[in-house]
């Protein structure tokens, strides 16, 4: 897995729901969108998310294009 230092903790946007649980994320303070899969606490927590939904997400530091979930606001 990923530790810590190799994950940037990012704040976007969902703009598309993919099957699968996937969703593309477009990052608020740079030119970043990444295909994203909700993290375990969200899924446990059966959180449901929308389009234009305001997340948290990290990407790794060597793919930015994929990324993962972390919070909904």
């Amino acid at each position: 897995g990923m530790s810590k230092k190799d994950v940037i903790k990012l704040t976007g946007i969902i703009t598309k729901c993919l099957p699968g649980a996937k969703f593309i994320v477009k990052a608020d303070d740079v030119e970043l969108e990444a295909i994203c899969t909700l993290s375990g606490k969200l899924r446990q927590n059966k959180i449901i998310l929308c389009e234009n939904d305001k997340v948290d997400f990290e990407v790794s530091v060597y793919d930015f294009t994929k990324g993962r979930i972390v919070w909904r606001h």
